[in-house]
């Protein structure tokens, strides 16, 4: 039960409820007359109610903290009669506090620990990649036959995908520690889809499928926004597209809506893009984990194919921070429909590129 007490101006009391009196081990009628233990009378204020935290020694020996809620009792005449305080143990939610607070603090140190850990080793295990890579080219570049020119080619298409790998792991740390920022500056949305696009081309060139892309009427051709996390989206995107589609093509598109703001030229702007490829597709029951970390829905093309499972995560990830979603739509041996939405703004007439710093 709660605490009960009443006292005058001077500190003395004036009533103790059979609550207060037991947690000091006293009868009441000895505690009338005496000063409360929990509050100078300089502190008492006339306010209409004030909250405070004390620790209070008890009659068992333990140490409890006791949240105390005064007010002041008036008589008819609005004349200031005494004061009441009720005190509730709060001794146990303060040790949830103080004990949720250090798991915090723990947790915190341990993200920070990973986040250098991981910091050092990528730099480390870059060092080696970059010189393995710098000799494969340097090996290129000499007469080779046909096999050794293979091997040199696989020799560095590990390295990239060792590299990939590593940032791949750097940037879901960095986002699972809070620390990654998304930018709002002004860039050119169709240059950038146009750009991501033409990275590709070759490449399905290669694998003899079709790679095009479509931006809808209205779509606004500077908006502010992160550029470099949208390429990033698009090409973890575009990247698994060509990767898993082995015949017919792939299709970027890209529309949006607007949203005007009240006195400003400014609009609010939700891009929508699809990326539709005619490839393997997925399996509906393996659809649950495409966008869980390290996630393989199957892993032995995953293996074949240099997968790892992290891009998509990484999209997901990147799309929730910037306002969006994603979602995707498949069938198994009938390709894939990714759907990825973000939120931007633009200013209406702004179609001049930006300067390059």
């Amino acid at each position: 039960m709660d605490l009960i007490c009443r006292y005058r101006a001077d500190g003395r009391l004036t009533f103790v409820n059979g609550s207060y009196a037991r947690a000091f081990g006293r009868k009441r009628n000895e505690l009338v007359g005496e000063l409360i233990p929990f509050l100078d009378a300089g502190r008492i204020s006339n306010r209409e109610i004030q909250n405070y935290e004390h620790l209070l020694k008890m009659a068992d020996g333990r140490e409890a903290c006791v949240n105390w809620t005064q007010r002041p009792i008036y008589d008819d005449r609005g004349d200031l009669l005494e004061y009441q305080a009720v005190g509730h143990d709060i001794t146990e939610r303060k040790s949830a506090e103080i004990a949720l607070m250090n798991a915090k603090e723990a947790a915190e140190s341990a993200d920070q620990a990973k986040g250098q850990f991981l910091a050092v080793v990528s730099h480390e295990i870059r060092t080696p990649i970059n010189g393995i890579m710098g000799f494969a080219d340097m090996l290129a570049g000499t007469e080779l036959t046909a096999d050794q020119r293979e091997q040199v080619r696989l020799i560095r298409s590990s390295g990239l995908a060792l590299s990939k790998l590593i940032n791949d792991i750097l940037d879901l740390s960095k986002i699972e520690a809070g620390k990654i920022e998304i930018e709002h500056a002004p860039f050119g949305l169709h240059k950038c889809v146009e750009d991501v696009c033409a990275i590709f081309t070759q490449s399905a060139r290669n694998a003899a499928i079709k790679l095009e892309y479509t931006i809808s009427e209205g779509v606004p051709v500077i908006v502010n926004g992160d550029e470099t996390r949208l390429r990033q989206i698009l090409t973890n995107l575009l990247a698994n597209a060509v990767k898993f589609t082995e015949r017919g093509g792939i299709t970027v598109n890209l529309s949006c809506s607007k949203k005007g703001r009240n006195g400003d030229d400014r609009q609010d702007l939700r891009l929508f893009f699809t990326v539709t490829d005619t490839g393997i597709g997925i399996d509906a029951d393996k659809m649950s984990q495409l966008f869980q970390p390290f996630s393989q829905v199957d892993s032995s093309l995953q293996r074949r194919r240099n997968g790892t499972g992290l891009g998509l995560t990484i999209s997901k990830r990147l799309c929730e921070l910037m306002g969006g979603s994603i979602s995707v739509e498949s069938r198994k041996s009938e390709g894939s429909t990714f759907r990825f939405t973000l939120q931007m703004d633009y200013e209406k007439g702004d179609t001049a590129p930006p300067i390059p710093a």
